[in-house]
């Protein structure tokens, strides 16, 4: 079994915790870390060669009943997970 540790938005915590985890649980989008505006050098030395998994962000509407808006929120997740990817997450 994999054991994990959450860590929020912050890389200083993620580096300070013990390398007894498999893998770490990192907050990306609003209104946390912006996928985009993370140092990847810094992430992956906080990582220090332990799996990342992404939170994506809970505190905004996941649906609507106007299509545009639905459409807007499903393509934001999108840009989330493909980025969350490009920075080595194995899960959001």
């Amino acid at each position: 079994m994999d054991v994990g540790i959450t860590v929020g938005d912050d890389l200083d915590r993620l580096a300070a915790s013990s390398g007894q985890f498999d893998f770490c649980e990192l907050g990306v989008g609003e209104p946390t870390l912006v996928p985009g505006e993370i140092d990847r050098e810094r992430l992956s030395d906080a990582l220090a060669g332990r799996d990342l998994c992404v939170h994506l962000p809970y505190s905004q509407r996941l649906a609507s009943y106007a299509p545009e808006i639905n459409d807007a929120i499903v393509a934001y997740q999108r840009r989330l997970l493909e980025a969350a990817g490009d920075l080595g997450a194995s899960k959001a």
